[in-house]
């Protein structure tokens, strides 16, 4: 029985204080990894989701323009407003100028959240004037 006891005690090998470390460090620096990855595809996420957003203001500016409601008639000149969307504010602006093309205008929208100095998107279209 002793020599049964003594065998078990000889026998088991575990790993030693360096190998643990040198794992915890492999570990540590996987999941930091990991964790900056996640981060950039969360900002990335967003950014989309701003873009969407953007797009579907624009969408909404030019089909009032469109139809005509709130005074956005289709002739030259430039607008500029706020509208609201998913609580968020979003800064907008169009410039409608004659196309090199007869009764043709050309109608640019960019849209920006109201704290952003660029836009999230910009739409360039084209449209039949209508005569005056």
């Amino acid at each position: 029985m002793r020599q049964l006891s003594k065998k078990l005690v000889t026998g088991n090998k575990g790993f030693t204080l360096i190998e643990v470390m040198i794992a915890l460090a492999i570990i540590a620096l996987g999941a930091s990894a990991l964790q900056m990855v996640l981060q950039r595809s969360l900002l990335d996420l967003q950014r989309v989701q701003e873009k969407i957003m953007a797009q579907f203001v624009a969408n909404n500016v030019w089909t009032q323009m469109q139809l005509g409601e709130n005074g956005y008639l289709l002739q030259a000149g430039n607008l500029h407003g706020v509208e609201t969307l998913a609580d968020q504010a979003w800064s907008w602006s169009v410039a409608r100028t004659l196309a090199d093309t007869p009764l043709v205008l050309q109608i640019d929208v960019d849209v920006r959240t109201t704290q952003a100095r660029s836009p999230f998107i910009e739409m360039r279209t084209y449209a039949h004037q209508p005569p005056m």
